[in-house]
């Protein structure tokens, strides 16, 4: 019976786990399913060839007219990489070319058939690689879309010829190329300017948005020249021209032409190269390129030290103007466009110590949208035609180690984020993120530890540095107040015992942090406990039983108040590291020194 019941044990174990073995694998097998589905999803929305095609290696030399010279090494499209290619204005040659070394190469390759007519439309086709008997020796698959009327984009794969290119031709061509002419500018720069969209009619209004307008300047312009500018934006690059001088402003680039190529986001290097050309189909001369420039805002010190209970001011420079958008027919409307930069943070798990920010009237904020420096807008009335301006702005951030007063830190390394606000009206300053700035926060001498301030019964005193007196007055009192820092402490004092005119007992504790004012109170004329105003949220009050509260300010320092024998109040004030050498009040200072804990108004000290 025993052997049998084991059996049956041991035959429900195996069913059972036949069973869960099926539904993991189950669930592996639906696992494995949306991968497969979200790979094919993935391949199915492959971007538009029109958007992510590379820029043709050495197009001038792959033209029909384009003659090998002697010592020129050729173009060799045996070590392409297989891609999208294109390049405005240009065309692949369709019919075979006529000179030997055409196109650049020992064996060219035209296009059979013809392009695509319509913009969108793609067709596939053959290219015939020539050989020296002029015969199509080799045939490549080749695919074509339409993109604009004046640019197509080709599926190009490497050649199996040794020596062989892609040949193309630029519509209206005849004759030979004029060669590259003698062009050397002593300088080329990246300048920035504001710009503004043309209107644009929307349901509600007509606007025009803001823009970034970067320009490729460089001297001498020759008159009777033609000029070329690759814009390099990251790894991404963007082509303007050939151009005539007069005509040089359409060279600039925009947030539009960004955004074409998938830059939408400030935080970005560009660089601009520019290369003359005889006529506007002649053969480019040599390019030179300038320094690359930052596009954003840039932090002067992005790695810092703070000592524990320190602020530091952080210089923050943006580069490019943010602009408001421009209505057009709203009579009396204002371009208004307020944007902030913002501050967040990320931490561990321990809420020991945290790091924060302080506004501009020095009260320190945990939550980043409360805080923010205001960008400088620029409005379309702003910008004067021809007038050059200096878009160089500087930003001034305050930051500080928020402490609770916890003798160890338990977090010493913090990374904090900057952003611009969301919603802004010039959308490539949107939700854009900044460089980290990382802060690493050191300790500092323990002077401020176990530093405790009293003020028990009716009431016996001790100060931060240990000095112990007597305090037998009626009224309100400065009990503990920052000197950097809006944050007080303030005592009130009544009589407490009868029989004894100079018994007197604490019966309320007035606390301030920046705006917010909690109070303590069972004084005869002002009984009250509760938040008397709350604008900032930057004190926090917690309840411990019916007759204890602790109040954790701003500076880190912690206030904690027990309600004795009937209504008086026993006040201690735990120090924080921002309180050594910043407080004064009945409290004294915290240097340790007991010599100087009484100093009246005047700055002498008290007998």
């Amino acid at each position: 019976m025993c052997m049998a019941g084991n059996v049956n044990l041991f035959v429900k174990f195996i069913v059972c786990y036949q069973r869960q073995y099926q539904e993991i694998r189950m669930v592996l097998y639906a696992f494995l399913f949306l991968i497969t589905f979200l790979l094919e999803l993935s391949e199915c929305q492959v971007a538009d060839p029109c958007q992510v095609y590379k820029q043709i290696p050495d197009i001038y030399r792959r033209l029909e007219q384009y003659t090998l010279t002697a010592d020129e090494h050729q173009v060799n499209d045996y070590y392409l990489d297989e891609g999208w290619y294109g390049e405005n204005g240009f065309d692949m040659l369709l019919e075979a070319p006529k000179a030997a070394t055409a196109c650049g190469t020992m064996n060219p390759i035209f296009l059979q058939g013809t392009l695509p007519v319509n913009i969108g439309d793609k067709v596939n086709r053959m290219a015939c690689v020539i050989g020296w008997s002029g015969d199509c020796i080799v045939q490549l698959p080749v695919e074509v879309k339409r993109c604009t009327a004046t640019l197509d984009v080709y599926y190009l794969r490497p050649s199996t010829i040794v020596l062989s290119a892609y040949c193309f031709t630029r519509p209206g061509m005849n004759g030979t190329i004029a060669p590259a002419p003698d062009f050397n500018p002593t300088f080329v720069k990246v300048e920035v300017d504001a710009g503004w969209t043309e209107p644009i009619v929307t349901p509600r209004a007509t606007i025009q948005f803001p823009l970034i307008v970067f320009s490729c300047s460089f001297s001498p312009v020759p008159d009777n020249l033609y000029y070329l500018v690759t814009w390099y934006v990251n790894d991404l690059r963007i082509k303007k021209g050939p151009v005539a001088k007069e005509n040089i402003t359409d060279l600039v680039i925009n947030d539009v032409d960004l955004k074409n190529i998938g830059i939408t986001k400030l935080g970005f290097v560009v660089k601009c190269g520019v290369a003359a050309l005889a006529d506007a189909i002649g053969m480019p001369g040599n390019m030179k390129v300038s320094d690359g420039f930052f596009a954003g805002i840039k932090i002067q010190t992005p790695r810092i030290e703070l000592k524990r209970g320190q602020t530091v001011e952080v210089a923050l420079y943006s580069t490019v103007p943010y602009g408001c958008a421009h209505i057009l027919n709203v009579p009396g409307r204002v371009d208004n466009c307020p944007g902030n930069i913002e501050t967040y943070y990320t931490r561990g798990t321990s809420c020991k110590s945290a790091f924060g920010v302080v506004d501009s009237q020095g009260r320190r904020r945990r939550s980043a949208h409360r805080c923010g420096v205001q960008l400088k807008e620029t409005k379309i009335n702003d910008v004067q035609p021809g007038v050059k301006t200096n878009w160089l702005q500087k930003y001034i951030w305050t930051i500080a180690q928020t402490d609770d007063g916890t003798y160890q830190l338990t977090e010493r390394l913090f990374r904090v984020k900057l952003r611009v606000s969301e919603g802004t009206q010039h959308s490539i300053w949107n939700g854009y993120e900044l460089d980290d700035i990382i802060v690493t926060v050191k300790d500092q001498t323990t002077t401020w530890q176990r530093k405790t301030c009293r003020a028990n019964c009716d009431p016996h005193m001790t100060t931060f540095d240990g000095s112990h007196y007597e305090m037998q007055k009626p009224g309100v009192y400065t009990f503990y107040k920052h000197k950097t820092s809006p944050v007080e402490v303030q005592l009130h004092s009544e009589r407490c015992v009868s029989g004894v005119p100079n018994a007197h007992c604490p019966c309320g504790v007035y606390v301030r942090g920046g705006s917010d004012i909690y109070i303590l109170s069972t004084c005869t004329q002002h009984p009250f406990i509760d938040f008397l105003h709350c604008g900032d949220r930057s004190l926090q009050v917690l309840r411990k039983g019916d007759r204890m509260y602790k109040i954790i300010l701003p500076t880190g320092a912690i206030v904690t108040v027990t309600m004795g024998y009937k209504w008086q109040f026993n006040v201690a004030i735990n120090a924080a590291p921002r309180d050594l050498n910043s407080v004064e009040g009945l409290c004294g200072d915290i240097n340790g020194n007991r010599n100087d804990d009484f100093i009246v108004m005047v700055e002498i000290m008290a007998p």
